[in-house]
This record gives C-alpha cells, sequence and structure tokens, in this order.
C-alpha cells in the first residue's frame, strides 16, 4: 500500500527499510552503553512510548518523506528494548524476575 500510495521515486521505498535498519543499528550501540547508566525501565518506557508515536505517525503521514523519517524515529525507539531490557536483568535482584525477563527477550 505504501508503494503505490505515497512512492516518489524508485528509490524512495528502499529508504523506508534503510532508514530504519541503519537507526537502529545505531541506535543498539548508542543505548547498549547507556541503558545500564540511566536505567532499564526508564529507557524501556521511553523506546516502546518513541516507537508507539512514531508507528502512529507514520500511519498517518501525507507523503514518503514523512514515513522515511518516522521509520529512523521507530527504528531509534526499538533500538532501546534490548539494551534496555538487559540493564534490567542486570540490576534484578531477584533470580526468577531476570529468568522472566531473559525468558521474554528470547523467547525461551
Amino acid at each position: 500500500k505504501v508503494g503505490r500510495d505515497l512512492v516518489e521515486g524508485p528509490g524512495s521505498l528502499g529508504w523506508v527499510i534503510t532508514g530504519y535498519l541503519a537507526s537502529f543499528a545505531w541506535g543498539t550501540a548508542a543505548f547498549t552503553r547507556l541503558a545500564p547508566v540511566s536505567g532499564g525501565r526508564r529507557m524501556q518506557v521511553l523506546g516502546l512510548g518513541l516507537l508507539a508515536a512514531a508507528a502512529l505517525a507514520a500511519a498517518v503521514a501525507p507523503n514518503i518523506a514523512v514515513v522515511i523519517l518516522m521509520r529512523v524515529v521507530q527504528g531509534l525507539g526499538a533500538s532501546t528494548l534490548a539494551p534496555a531490557a538487559l540493564a534490567s536483568v542486570a540490576r534484578s535482584e531477584s533470580v526468577a524476575g531476570a529468568a522472566a525477563m531473559r525468558a521474554s527477550l528470547v523467547g525461551c
């Protein structure tokens, strides 16, 4: 649907994916260093809020430039989640709580 409604040129749809992946990769590296310092729970809430707000904005975007920008913001929001969750596990005082958090991250 995005390809039919908003694409302005042959390369613009590729930037929707590239913007997300590039910001996710950069953000994961940056937030891995920041999460233990700033606190995992705070970063998780911030990341989920950023991800949800950007997804909503991308859904109602009037043109492809806004979609690309919101995908970059989504990538940044998503990149906070894994480092923040791991920081929460590292600070967890309960072995059961740490195991539950790990299981929610890796699915086992």
